[in-house]
């Protein structure tokens, strides 16, 4: 019995598996794969953002306070920023249009500080990384992932 024969009955449409079997579909779990590994990837992209402003703030002055302040206080403001607005569970989200820009602001100003502090290939790849990972967050759905479910 076809899909719309099965309609017309009442009756639940019959699923195939990969196979070609009658039964519950087998999930290759292509997309479930891809969010979960861009999730990864997202993990380490705003690491390596807090990473960066720390690397620009300790690189500075010349002067050791001042390095060691900057270097917590800078990675520390951009954590702020993303757990007040950007977190999966923050009590105030920004929704897009506005999470985008502040995504894009913040590991556009890691990237900045990185290439001012350090070796600019690194910064460039960093900002194509962060910049394609942020996208293909979005075209995946994923980007409210609730971790707890």
């Amino acid at each position: 019995m076809g899909t719309d024969t099965a309609r017309a009955l009442g009756s639940p449409p019959v699923r195939h598996t990969i196979d070609g079997r009658p039964g519950r579909p087998v999930d290759t779990g292509t997309a479930s794969i891809m969010g979960g590994a861009n999730l990864a990837v997202r993990v380490c992209v705003e690491l390596g953002a807090y990473a960066s402003l720390s690397f620009w703030g300790a690189s500075l002055t010349a002067w050791p306070a001042a390095n060691v302040s900057l270097a917590i206080v800078a990675p520390l403001a951009a954590i702020l920023v993303w757990v007040r607005y950007l977190a999966p569970k923050a009590r105030r989200p920004l929704h897009d249009p506005g999470a985008l820009v502040a995504e894009l602001a913040v590991f556009a100003g890691s990237a900045l500080a990185l290439a001012v502090s350090g070796p600019v290939a690194l910064a460039i790849a960093f900002a194509a990384v962060a910049i394609a990972n942020t996208f293909l967050i979005r075209i995946l759905g994923r980007h409210h992932l609730d971790v707890a479910q």
